[in-house]
């Protein structure tokens, strides 16, 4: 099942999603927002990943190595580990 909805991410309400995505799709958003803001839904999606979820940047895009409930799976490829 694919969902496509249009949703602000910064000030959206992460609640209404009842199910866990496997995969979330964020490519080049991310350095539009300052580091807190970045911290900030990335921590929402994380949330919204179940255990070995995948969470794909854009390739000019990182998320900082202080998240521990993420590993690199693979180049710009976050999976969810906890």
């Amino acid at each position: 099942m694919i969902l496509f909805k249009t949703f602000n991410l910064v000030t959206g309400n992460y609640k209404i999603f009842k199910n866990k995505f496997d995969i979330i799709f964020c490519r080049n958003v991310m350095i539009y927002f300052n580091k807190q803001t970045q911290h900030q839904v990335i921590n929402n999606y994380i949330r919204l990943l179940p255990k070995n979820g995948l969470l794909l940047l854009g390739h000019s895009e990182s998320i900082t190595k202080t998240i521990d409930s993420l590993e690199i799976a693979s180049s710009s490829i976050y999976k969810r580990i906890k």
